[in-house]
């Protein structure tokens, strides 16, 4: 009974980071709300019910909610972690040079990505609903052309995407969720105990499913490395491709097949490279 307790109780950084969620939804809400009021005194109750009815997909409100949820969750989880290292008895610094790790950081970040892009594909082709609804989740919040947003919106999302979202979700997922998760269950199901929730926590089928891969990679490169340093500065390389680097490539549709094969070759290649890499003694 005790075990049971203990395996689920490697259910609440999850549910935690949830509720934070909706916790932090309430009072951002509660200001958007009462600047759509000011506005009805000048533009009338029809004014009021535009906004009102346009006021879950604000980019705005979306792009604030995730920016303050994602600075609140390192606050709590990184206190989280530490914890959890002391208690282990293994609270030290570990060693890891961001330098010395950097080229092979953005050869295996350029090939998970490729990867996934290749994955994301298959799936858009067999499951054409998916797509639409992938499709509107980053209209919703920007991401399909941030730089369209307000300068202060545009900015937020950067930061968040690039910056504060990786670092929280390395915290929760391959730092509190994969320490607790090893300590009831081998590593094997621990990392795909924690990659599956990182799916999960994306809300969509192709984002939950590339969530997932990329969480394997992730969550076995913080285990072999014993620090989530490794899987902070990934996760950062790879959404800093996918936000700038990836808008500069040639459309696919425009590529021969050789083509493709080639990347998808050198996608493979470099991400065996830099997983290897990562997983030496010393980094």
């Amino acid at each position: 009974m005790r075990k049971v307790g203990s395996i689920l109780f490697c259910f609440v950084p999850f549910l935690a980071t949830m509720i934070l969620q909706f916790v932090i939804t309430i009072p951002v809400a509660g200001v958007y709300l009462i600047r759509m009021l000011n506005s009805a005194n000048t533009g009338g109750i029809n004014s009021l019910i535009e906004n009102a009815m346009s006021f879950s997909t604000d980019q705005g409100f979306l792009v604030t909610v995730s920016f303050i949820y994602a600075a609140a969750n390192i606050i709590i989880f990184v206190f989280w972690y530490r914890a959890i290292l002391r208690k282990q008895g293994i609270f030290r610094r570990t060693p890891f040079s961001v330098i010395k790790s950097l080229l092979p950081a953005i050869l295996l970040s350029f090939g998970l990505y490729f990867l996934v892009v290749y994955f994301m594909t298959l799936l858009q082709n067999l499951f054409p609903a998916w797509l639409e609804l992938y499709s509107e989740t980053l209209k919703n919040i920007g991401l399909d052309d941030p730089f369209s947003l307000n300068i202060g919106v545009c900015i937020m999302l950067i930061l968040y995407t690039v910056v504060l979202g990786p670092i929280s979700e390395e915290l929760i997922f391959r730092g509190v969720t994969l320490s607790l998760a090893k300590k009831q269950m081998p590593f094997f199901a621990a990392n795909i105990f924690q990659a599956a929730l990182f799916g999960l926590l994306h809300l969509n089928p192709i984002q939950g499913f590339y969530a997932f891969i990329i969480g394997l990679v992730f969550g076995y490169i913080a285990h072999n490395r014993g620090t989530i340093k490794a899987s902070v500065i990934l996760h950062i390389i790879y959404n800093f491709i996918g936000m700038f680097i990836a808008a500069l490539l040639p459309s696919s549709d425009s590529m021969p097949v050789y083509v493709h094969m080639l990347i998808l070759a050198g996608s493979i290649i470099a991400t065996i490279f830099g997983i290897m890499w990562y997983c030496k003694k010393s980094v």
